[in-house]
């Protein structure tokens, strides 16, 4: 499965961006597409990717995880 992930995180300190990018590049296969979005290949559910990231956001964080295919991947990638 391709899934979409987007974040936005209220707490500018790089250490919190660091962290979540270390998860999705320790646990995916993963395509940065920009600043804050990320295209990984899981056998995980969608449920089970926002639960993983989940703990590295908060209530003011933003955080998108979505399913996508790789039509999706190849328009955005252009």
């Amino acid at each position: 499965m391709i899934i979409g992930i987007a974040y936005d995180l209220y707490r500018k300190s790089g250490h919190h961006y660091a962290r979540l990018i270390h998860c999705i590049r320790s646990n995916y296969e993963c395509i940065f597409h920009q600043k804050s979005m990320w295209f990984i290949s899981t056998d995980e559910s969608v449920d089970e990717v926002q639960r993983r990231l989940g703990i590295f956001v908060d209530a003011r964080d933003k955080l998108a995880v979505f399913e996508a295919n790789q039509g999706d991947v190849d328009r955005f990638l252009v």
